[in-house]
């Protein structure tokens, strides 16, 4: 190692030992000490922005029936319920389907013998596209009485999702936005399905036996 030694008259370095200089220098790494506390103090309450990013939703595709393509569901995306009771009322309805064809299922509908009062009850079709969405159709608003539905999707529609039936009770501003919806199935095919759960599930969910 190569060592310079350079000559310092001594009377410039007396300033070394003054209480002045001393005490500068205990002020300084206090400072920085500080700033050092502070910046790992800001960087541990840094909070985690990443994050999953939930899809919005895309216009549904139906033909009086399910769409025939998938869409993503606003953040969405909710499960679907169980079945619940509802509010006023003794029971829940009950669904039993059977397979006609490949596209084609009929589903039985038993009332309650006491529903729950002020509520318009619709039988929906949910259409979970195994990517985490899923889509409610309003397929037929329902009667006091015991009713058979014929339920078909069109033949441009995937068989690759996975159609279940539930029956929900709307309030009657839901009702009307679920008649809306209906006609767009048979008119647009845009804007009709819901993108989330709409309105109190009044019965367990059943499973529509569509494709082979």
């Amino acid at each position: 190692m190569l060592i310079i030694a350079t000559h310092v008259p001594s009377e410039r370095l007396r300033f070394l030992g003054s209480p002045k200089f001393a005490g500068g220098v205990a002020v300084v790494g206090v400072v920085i000490a500080l700033l050092a506390y502070i910046g790992d103090v800001q960087g541990r309450q840094q909070p985690d922005v990443a994050g999953p990013v939930a899809s919005a939703s895309a216009s549904g595709v139906g033909a009086a029936s399910t769409a025939a393509s998938p869409s993503s569901s606003a953040a969405s995306t909710a499960t679907s319920p169980t079945a619940s009771r509802e509010a006023g009322g003794t029971g829940s309805f009950e669904l039993s389907t059977r397979r006609l064809d490949d596209r084609t299922v009929e589903v039985d509908i038993t009332p309650p013998a006491d529903p729950a009062e002020g509520r318009a009850y619709w039988f929906f079709v949910e259409v979970d596209w195994r990517d985490g969405n899923t889509d409610y159709y309003p397929r037929e608003q329902l009667t006091s009485d015991a009713q058979t539905l014929t339920v078909a999707i069109p033949p441009d529609a995937t068989l690759d999702a996975d159609r279940t039936g539930r029956v929900y009770g709307l309030t009657p501003a839901q009702s009307t936005e679920a008649g809306e919806r209906l006609k767009r199935q048979q008119t647009t095919r845009q804007n009709d399905f819901f993108p989330n759960v709409f309105g109190t599930a009044a019965s367990a969910s059943v499973k529509l036996p569509f494709g082979a």
